[in-house]
């Protein structure tokens, strides 16, 4: 939010863009010691960096690498019938039909987990 103030009154944000990148990034590396590679604080964690990068950074690349990550945690830890998952996977479609990717979009809502790696 800070970030986005500063941004607002072209005041210097950059630096706490990229301590905000590096603070959830510590904090996923964190999650997954403490709690494995398929935890419900990744989810939310890769979902953070996606939207991070994509709206703030303008990094799609990476906005769809944390988006993707976010997805398959989700798919793993609960299937694509979990209402947080399906959340998940609607908006990461719509990210990919936003960024010209809509040929993917179907599989994803679907929670193909092959169309995500």
């Amino acid at each position: 939010v800070l970030g986005h103030n500063r941004q607002r009154y072209t005041l210097p944000h950059r630096e706490i863009l990229v301590e905000a990148s590096q603070l959830l990034t510590r904090a996923e590396e964190i999650l997954v010691k403490a709690a494995g590679e398929v935890n419900e604080g990744s989810i939310y964690t890769h979902g953070n960096l996606g939207e991070l990068y994509l709206h703030d950074v303008g990094h799609v690349p990476l906005a769809l690498l944390h988006n993707t990550k976010s997805c398959l945690v989700g798919l793993k830890l609960w299937g694509a019938e979990h209402p947080n998952v399906e959340r998940k996977l609607s908006e990461f479609a719509a990210i990919l039909g936003a960024v010209g990717f809509s040929s993917h979009a179907q599989p994803v809502l679907a929670g193909d987990m092959q169309a995500l790696q």
